[in-house]
């Protein structure tokens, strides 16, 4: 992805926040109905502390036909959203919540930005003087 930017580029990424999806799942798991006329989309949704990943069981309901599907997500803290950006040779990482603003714990969404370093300025090779 680093190389993907240009020199200076900047990296947005936007993924959930871990903690209100943690304190939500230690009640029991979620459930999220989403309805349109005689559709509908059921997810139930846990979060593992142990693997630090999201869970969801997927039953979708269209045209009368039940399908169910599973998937799953990795919850990044912001200090590991770090650690690897940097590692990557990302710099100026940075935190936003919801809107756009200051990230708070409370936020839903975590907004992470990065930059690829500016290129070092280097001399030219040949440096050529002429004189009369």
């Amino acid at each position: 992805m680093h190389r993907a930017l240009r020199p200076g580029g900047r990296l947005l990424i936007d993924a959930l926040n871990p903690l209100p999806q943690r304190e939500q799942a230690a009640a029991g798991p979620v459930l999220c109905l989403r309805r349109v006329g005689a559709d509908f989309m059921l997810d139930e949704i846990t979060v593992d502390d142990a693997t630090g990943r999201l869970a969801s069981r997927r039953t979708v309901v269209r045209d009368r036909t039940l399908r169910t599907c599973h998937w799953s997500m990795r919850l990044l803290d912001p200090h590991v959203w770090e650690r690897w950006l940097h590692g990557a040779g990302f710099t100026d990482v940075h935190f936003l919540g919801d809107a756009g603003e200051s990230f708070t714990p409370a936020d839903r969404r975590l907004l992470v930005t990065a930059r690829t370093p500016e290129p070092a300025t280097s001399q030219p090779y040949l440096t050529t003087t002429c004189t009369q």
